[in-house]
């Protein structure tokens, strides 16, 4: 998406130079509101295309070309600009410490950092200020100038970082990795940005890299890479390079009742069918209900629910939702819906006389790190069980690093795979739940390794495979897991009666 802020932003402001300044200034202004407004108006809804799209980002670049155009005038005074300088930096400071995952960004959140950049940039053109002198020191302008090369370089080698380790980086891997980040982006500048900027200083003209030179290369070489990565996709990886590649769909996304019991990013809550439409299995009378709540990690225990939904003393339905855990109060910036599909379900438990709630999610996202989100999932269980409700707390399912069961039985020659979750994530997801029945699912693939800390777990057997991607059960995993765990789901009446 860079193309739209790198190329298509300038292009637009070259449109308005035969205009005079005042033209400038009201456009650009028009453009900044319409834009805000639509920043404002998407980030609820569609997160994905308020933070990508140029239209509802476009009034952060605006922000600065006002600036540059000289539509704001200069402070007057020292004590005006001290001030304002002042009043910058500490927006921006604000936003570092409270802007989170959480955060619906960019809208409103997005006036921190910008009007605080704004406020420093244009207080210290202005005249000298604290601040601007704080932002004049040599260390701080060196960080400038390799800020760009920074930009560039930290995304990919983060992501990288965390796909080889298949979890998110300790304290000391993360100040290992921005050392790392650093010296890449050091050489980058020196070695790349500088010869480009200054061709003939630092390379000599006599090169032949002239700026037309170094675009018409860079151009085929971009092309060059594109047509690669276009091959690749189209053709699914080349899998005609093996002749035995043969790989299989692997059942039970299908049994998940997406779009009405499991609803999708861009679904709201009342999309949920209701009782009725979502019962798993058939209805037994006089017998109590369990409401199976969760995210696409409580989703897949539908097969195996269905096998043997008949057989347990309760009634079973399904309320999930993509991304969303069953945790109240939580908000998650790329499920604008989240938060008021959690908080439906008091309504629905007092609607229809649910006694039982069995809760499942991919814990890991959420209880790693996140001590706020341990103290609201502690909160959530609380009031369900002040209620009289009882609960079942199914636990951190294997995750892995590959993305097809597939692929790694094939390549790795091996039905086995060591899971990226333990019990790192059941500790602390078993103290915040405590008072609830707690069943680790993992135990019934993976067994303890003693020369790692992460459980080896199997992935298949001569029936099919337990996953259908990284972590989700396949119908023949879901079943398997949920016929060895029946006798504890299917409790007494003391239990779950009156």
């Amino acid at each position: 998406m860079e193309q739209q802020f790198y190329i298509v932003f300038p292009l637009a402001l070259l449109a308005l130079l035969p205009y005079g300044r005042s033209v400038w200034i009201a456009v650009l202004g028009a453009a900044a509101a319409a834009s805000f407004a639509l920043s404002v108006f998407l980030v609820r809804d569609h997160p994905v295309a308020a933070f990508y799209l140029l239209p509802p980002r476009l009034w952060e670049l605006v922000l600065g070309a006002l600036l540059a155009f000289g539509a704001v005038p200069d402070f007057r005074g020292r004590a005006a600009r001290e001030l304002a300088s002042a009043l910058g930096a500490a927006l921006i400071l604000v936003g570092v410490f409270t802007l989170t995952e959480a955060t619906a960004f960019p809208g409103y959140a997005a006036l921190l950092p910008c009007l605080g950049a704004a406020l420093v940039i244009h207080a210290g053109r202005s005249g000298p200020t604290a601040v601007g002198a704080l932002l004049t020191l040599r260390p701080v302008v060196f960080i400038g100038l390799i800020s760009y090369s920074m930009y560039i370089w930290h995304w990919p080698l983060m992501v990288f970082a965390r796909f080889y380790k298949g979890r998110d980086l300790t304290t000391k891997e993360t100040l290992i990795l921005l050392a790392v980040i650093a010296a890449v982006s050091v050489l980058s500048w020196r070695l790349i940005e500088i010869p480009f900027r200054k061709p003939r200083a630092n390379l000599g003209a006599e090169s032949g890299r002239r700026p037309s030179t170094v675009f018409a290369r860079t151009g085929w070489a971009m092309a060059g890479l594109a047509g690669v990565g276009l091959l690749g996709h189209l053709s699914n990886g080349l899998p005609q390079r093996f002749a035995d590649y043969a790989p299989q769909d692997i059942s039970g996304r299908e049994l998940y009742k997406e779009h009405t019991c499991f609803l999708e990013t861009d679904q709201p809550p009342e999309a949920w069918p209701g009782m009725e439409g979502c019962r798993i299995g058939s209805l037994k009378a006089e017998a109590p209900t369990a409401l199976l709540w969760g995210d696409s990690f409580a989703a897949h225990y539908v097969p195996g629910l269905q096998t043997v939904a008949d057989t347990l003393p309760f009634n079973i339905v399904q309320y999930t939702a993509s991304g969303c855990p069953p945790i109240k109060d939580l908000s998650v910036n790329t499920r604008p819906n989240c938060q008021e599909f959690n908080r439906r379900v008091d309504e629905i438990i007092d609607r229809n006389g649910i006694r039982i709630v069995i809760m499942a999610a991919r814990w890991e996202w959420y209880m790693d790190t996140n001590a706020l989100d341990l103290r609201r999932l502690h909160e959530t269980v609380d009031a369900l069980l002040n209620r009289g409700i009882r609960i079942v707390v199914l636990g951190q399912s294997p995750v892995f690093r590959f993305r097809n069961p597939y692929d790694h039985t094939y390549f790795m020659k091996s039905e086995r795979a060591y899971s990226i979750t333990g019990q790192a994530t059941d500790q602390p997801l078993i103290t915040a739940t405590q008072g609830a029945r707690f069943i680790d699912t993992s135990d019934y693939f993976c067994d303890p390794d003693p020369c790692k800390a992460l459980p080896l777990c199997r992935i298949r057997d001569d029936q099919g495979f337990y996953f259908l991607d990284q972590g989700h059960f396949s119908a023949h995993g879901s079943t398997l897991l949920v016929q060895s765990i029946q006798e504890v789901l299917r409790a007494p009446d003391q239990t779950y009666g009156e």
